[in-house]
């Protein structure tokens, strides 16, 4: 019990050492400058338009990584074929490649498709990434056969043994796949760099690594907000976790 709270504590130093710049940053951009919500978000049209690319972008990889994660996670841990440890290990090494190694290949099927300087250059390489499958099969292989054995014999079929049976059961790891396609998405800059040359198509991450913003407290303040979906997406996990226990 000693040690748990120790360890708590220490959790609790280093979050709060964590957050310290962020809740500085909100005092000095609303308290001492009095800049608000409204003001912040009529000043910078920009910052609302990479803003919106963003939040595009990540739903359209977030759909993809569902439809697909789900899909191909439940094949992997319901069924067994020939050669499904060789299809795991490909998606593992396929996770585990840097981003710079995809940039080339990647350019030149998108050149050739007309779809350079769209979102959709960024949306398609996330929403058919493999990190989906990997989390949801982890996530699925968990669940005891005795329930789904017992779903059979009740007349379920495959459909309703999926959303009525393992989903529910695995309603945390689907949110880690948003947070964790969130994050690698949001912050994602190589393809954005790579694919995007208009400036009413960059993203967050381009945008805040190119735009030369002269007020500090403009610029201290797209920062802060450019955070925001992070910190909810998070605070809904530890939330799920915590109800979980």
């Amino acid at each position: 019990m000693k040690h748990r709270n120790k360890l708590n504590a220490i959790s609790c130093i280093l979050t709060a050492a964590m957050l310290f710049p962020i809740i500085n940053g909100l005092w000095f951009v609303f308290v001492e400058n009095r800049m608000s919500f409204l003001q912040f978000m009529c000043r910078d049209a920009s910052f609302r338009q990479a803003f919106s690319n963003s939040t595009v972008v990540y739903l359209g990889c977030l759909a993809g990584q569902l439809i697909t994660g789900i899909s191909a996670g439940w094949g992997l841990a319901r069924f067994h074929f020939c050669g499904k440890r060789l299809l795991l290990f490909l998606c593992l090494l396929v996770v585990t490649l840097p981003l710079q190694v995809l940039v080339f290949p990647l350019y030149q099927i998108f050149q050739r498709l007309g779809l350079l300087d769209t979102l959709w250059a960024l949306i398609l390489p996330g929403a058919f990434s493999p990190l989906g499958a990997i989390l949801m099969w982890h996530a699925f292989s968990g669940i005891p056969a005795e329930q789904i054995q017992s779903a059979e014999e009740l007349g379920a079929n495959e459909a309703q043994i999926l959303f009525r049976l393992a989903l529910p059961l695995c309603k945390r790891d689907v949110l880690l796949l948003c947070l964790v396609t969130l994050a690698e998405q949001w912050n994602q800059l190589e393809f954005s760099m790579a694919f995007l040359q208009s400036k009413e198509n960059y993203t967050l991450s381009v945008y805040l690594a190119t735009n030369a913003v002269s007020d500090t407290v403009q610029l201290l303040a797209d920062c802060l907000f450019s955070l925001l979906p992070l910190c909810v997406v998070f605070a809904a996990f530890l939330l799920e976790s915590k109800h979980r226990k």
